[in-house]
C-alpha cells in the first residue's frame, strides 16, 4: 500500500470471491450443459460397443462419426460463446 492511502482505497481478494448465490448460479447455468456432455460420451460409447461386434470397417466408420460430431458441438459451441 502506498504512503498516504486511507482504508477505502485498498482491496483485498476477498472483494472477489465469490459467494454461495455465484456458485448456485454457476452451477445452474453449467448442470445443463455437463449432462449433455456426459450424454454424448456415452452414446459414443454405446455405438463403438455395438459396431465393435460387427466389423473393423463399421468401428472406424463409427470413431470418424464420433470425431466429427465433436467438432461440430466444439464449433457450435465456441460460435455461441463468440455470439453473446
Amino acid at each position: 500500500m502506498r504512503a498516504g492511502a486511507n482504508e477505502t482505497e485498498r482491496v483485498t481478494l476477498r472483494a472477489y470471491r465469490p459467494n454461495r448465490v455465484d456458485v448456485r448460479e454457476l452451477f445452474a447455468l453449467a448442470a445443463p450443459v455437463v449432462l449433455v456432455q456426459i450424454g454424448l460420451m456415452a452414446m459414443g460409447a454405446v455405438d463403438t460397443i455395438m459396431v465393435g461386434r460387427v466389423s473393423a470397417v463399421g468401428l472406424a466408420a463409427v470413431a470418424i462419426g464420433s470425431r466429427d460430431s465433436t467438432r461440430i458441438n466444439l464449433v457450435t459451441m465456441l460460435h455461441s460463446l463468440v455470439a453473446s
